[in-house]
């Protein structure tokens, strides 16, 4: 079970969602006018750092902290954001100042990712996924393409590459072959989420989307006994968003504006069924879209 304590519960409070940003994903900030900020994608998402609230009318939402936006957007449950929020060295409210005379942190190169040590070898992982459903095949295969591996941290390790930088890891989900560990990698950038990409460039335009990445193995899995028993091909990409964020999904259509077919396949519960209503309507609506003049594009449950 996971456990925090007091002070880590109060730095979780105090770190701003600005400075949360700017330490994950600056890019996503486009400055407005003094301490107020907008999201990249979504124009009816407000920062005001100065009165120290943020605030999404278009979902109604809005709270005062990183820790109130993990569990409001994100759909994070406290222990787990108040975990997160303490995996870096966030600037908190009482530190930060908005000076023109110091360079602001969404100027300064993007934070590099150093990859988990890996373990000699992958097999208490592969013994732990097949308990979830995946083959050691399908284990093997990725391991080969370096999207996973074990750590010495006894983790499996979901790396997110970017195929247009060399195919350099720019984000590592880390998740506990046994206990609870759950965490990104100090430095991961979320809009390089972990995704599995076609076999074929046949399936290259379209991208199945799930919320976690054993969700996107269990898929792989799945068709596979689907070709085997009724010759239902499918062969995509394979995206996880890591929780039930778009940043993922957005991220990855910008790199790939090749993808006409967006199928979302989140979890059958409140939250996955929220998401892939905020989610659709976020893509389709003409003024946040990042797929501007594609009305090609189709958002639906895959089979």
């Amino acid at each position: 079970m996971v456990r925090v304590t007091d002070e880590q519960i109060q730095n979780a409070r105090d770190v701003t969602l600005l400075s949360y940003f700017q330490s994950t994903n600056p890019a996503i900030l486009l400055e407005q006018k003094g301490e107020r900020f907008i999201h990249k994608n979504h124009d009816s998402f407000v920062i005001d750092n100065g009165k120290g609230e943020w605030y999404w009318n278009s979902q109604g939402v809005k709270g005062h902290s990183a820790l109130d936006y993990l569990m409001r957007v994100e759909k994070m449950d406290f222990l787990d954001a108040v975990k997160s929020l303490n995996e870096d060295n966030f600037v908190s409210s009482s530190d930060f100042s908005h000076r023109s005379s110091e360079p602001k942190k969404a100027d300064l190169p993007p934070k590099s990712i150093t990859l988990p040590k890996p373990a000699q070898n992958n097999k208490n992982m592969i013994a732990y996924l097949a308990k979830r459903g995946i083959s050691e095949s399908t284990s093997q295969k990725y391991i080969n393409q370096g999207l996973l591996y074990e750590s010495v941290n006894n983790n499996c390790v979901f790396v997110g590459r970017d195929a247009q930088d060399g195919n350099k890891p720019k984000y590592a989900a880390e998740r506990g072959i046994t206990g609870d560990n759950k965490k990104d990698t100090a430095g991961s950038d979320k809009s390089y989420s972990f995704y599995l990409p076609p076999d074929t460039m046949n399936g290259s335009h379209s991208v199945a989307v799930f919320e976690s990445p054993i969700d996107a193995l269990s898929h792989h899995e799945i068709m596979v006994i689907a070709e085997a028993e009724r010759g239902t091909v499918w062969d995509g990409f394979r995206l996880s968003l890591s929780g039930t964020a778009s940043v993922a999904l957005i991220g990855f259509l910008e790199r790939h504006p090749h993808v006409q077919n967006i199928y979302l396949s989140l979890d059958n519960d409140p939250a996955g069924q929220a998401a892939t209503e905020r989610i659709t309507k976020e893509i389709l609506t003409e003024r946040t879209s990042p797929l501007p003049r594609r009305p090609s594009v189709r958002i639906s449950m895959i089979p």
